[in-house]
This record gives structure tokens, sequence and C-alpha cells, in this order.
């Protein structure tokens, strides 16, 4: 799975939207969300980042 930063995220409904600065990235987060009492796993594996082959933006896979 490739997800990019530039079409893939978004950010928060609230506050103010500031323009995407990959310089400005100091960790990567994820939330799980489901019903009250919903059990089960998530399991995150080899976390790539690279760079947009055009330079657009970068891409975790």
């Amino acid at each position: 799975m490739t997800i990019t930063f530039k079409n893939d995220l978004e950010q928060p409904f609230w506050g103010d939207a500031v323009p995407f600065n990959s310089q400005l990235i100091t960790g990567l987060l994820w939330k799980v969300e489901g019903s009250t009492g919903d059990t089960g796993t998530v399991e995150i594996d080899d976390v790539v980042l690279f760079k947009d082959p055009e330079g657009a933006a970068y891409s975790a896979r």
C-alpha cells in the first residue's frame, strides 16, 4: 500500500489549514477508531518513507 502525504492524508477539521512542509515532520502516528466494545489488533510493519519521483511530495509505503 502506498499513501501519499499530498493526496491521501488530511489535516484535522479544526484550526487553520496550513501548507504541507515535509521538513516539519517529526514523527508518524497511527490512530485506530471503532465502536465501543470492538476488539482486534492492528499490526504495522516495514514502513518506508520515500520521495515522490516528481519531487512533489513524500510518501509512506
